[in-house]
């Protein structure tokens, strides 16, 4: 066989593996199967929700497996609910997971003009320099409630800082933007 005929003869067996592939059928889903797929992607979403300290209530945050699988298959495979619902939970973890995601920023921000400015706060959980700190603090430890009270202290306590040093008139100019200009 020369090599032009080699290459040839693979070429055509994987023209045959795409072409019986794309023939075959597609495996078709039961409707148990599909509702205990449903059931546990609904229970892992409340379990991030809970562990992450969002703030869920209402049937689509039940922790009983066996709920959402029932109701899924009450719906006798009309999956438009079960997507929606899917949705509906991404969005609300997504909504909860981006708060903290702004309130780590602020945070670090606050932080940061704490050491530019020179105002001396202690270190801490409330002035830590590093974002991962706060935001891990907002989504396992602390209350919403808990977080805007640290935002208010730390506006709070730099624009004393501010009110002390009048030559800052505003934030330090940022080198990390400057490179990237």
């Amino acid at each position: 066989m020369t090599r032009m005929s080699s290459i040839a003869f693979v070429f055509a067996g994987l023209i045959i593996c795409v072409v019986a592939l794309a023939w075959s059928p597609a495996r078709a889903y039961s409707p148990e199967e599909r509702c205990n797929d449903y059931a546990n992607r609904a229970v892992k979403d409340v379990d991030r929700a809970l562990k992450g300290r969002c703030k869920v209530a209402g049937p689509r945050w039940s922790t009983n497996k066996e709920e959402h699988r029932q109701w899924c298959l009450s719906l006798k495979g009309d999956q438009t609910p079960t997507n929606a619902e899917s949705h509906a939970r991404g969005k609300e973890l997504r909504t909860c997971y981006e708060w903290c995601s702004k309130y780590a920023d602020k945070a670090f921000e606050a932080a940061r003009k704490n050491i530019d400015w020179k105002c001396g706060y202690p270190d801490g959980p409330r002035w830590s320099p590093d974002p991962d700190h706060h935001a891990i603090w907002c989504r396992w430890q602390g209350t919403r409630e808990q977080a805007v009270a640290e935002a208010a202290a730390r506006t709070a306590a730099l624009a004393e800082c501010k009110k002390a040093r009048p030559y800052i008139e505003k934030s330090p100019i940022d080198i990390d933007k400057l490179k990237k200009q």
